[in-house]
């Protein structure tokens, strides 16, 4: 999975440092959301509330 993003970014010019922290930010922020999305379902299922 890595490759395919990093080949993504390939032609925009970064150097691989650039390159590398762009991934892992965008990693970093889609875990956090993800990781956020589940913790808020599981907290309203454990209430009895419904998560839709």
């Amino acid at each position: 999975m890595p490759e395919a993003f990093l080949a993504a970014l390939d032609g925009l010019g970064h150097d691989p440092d650039t390159a590398m922290a762009v991934y892992n930010t965008l990693t970093a922020y889609v875990h956090g959301a993800v990781d956020s999305e589940i913790m808020l379902t599981q907290m309203l299922r454990a209430r009895g509330w419904s998560t839709q």
